[in-house]
């Protein structure tokens, strides 16, 4: 038969365990913290070439670039040379858009458009060249 003591733990050991535990979950937060911006930069990369892709559609369609990037949100296409069906779908249907309906990225900054060039961007800091 086993015989268990009943001592009282000591302040200090209870001051090691916080101090454990408490690292333990610097480092669980500090890494969680870099997995949601790695995932924010793969969602931006892709929310960029999906706007791409939209406004090259737009001009092979309109023969020019909108002048405004929430056509491409609002506007739907109207297809029917390709294929023989009409092809009714908006340009980009499932874009996160602030209150005055302008897209955003991930990080809720607007994009920046030119409507001359055609060129779409982040405002985000460290993300304007992609």
């Amino acid at each position: 038969m086993f015989v268990f003591s009943m001592r009282k733990n000591s302040f200090f050991e209870y001051f090691v365990v916080l101090g454990v535990i408490s690292f333990l979950a610097l480092v669980f937060l500090i890494y969680l913290s870099s997995v949601i911006v790695k995932a924010k930069e793969m969602v931006l990369q892709a929310e960029l070439h999906n706007m791409r892709i939209a406004l090259n559609l737009y001009r092979g369609l309109n023969g020019e670039y909108p002048q405004d990037i929430r056509e491409l949100i609002n506007k739907e296409i109207y297809w029917t040379q390709a294929i023989h069906e009409i092809y009714k779908r908006k340009y980009l249907e499932h874009q996160r858009v602030d209150k005055d309906g302008f897209p955003i990225d991930p990080w809720y900054r607007r994009f920046v458009y030119d409507p001359e060039a055609g060129r779409i961007f982040s405002q985000t800091r460290g993300y304007e060249n992609w």
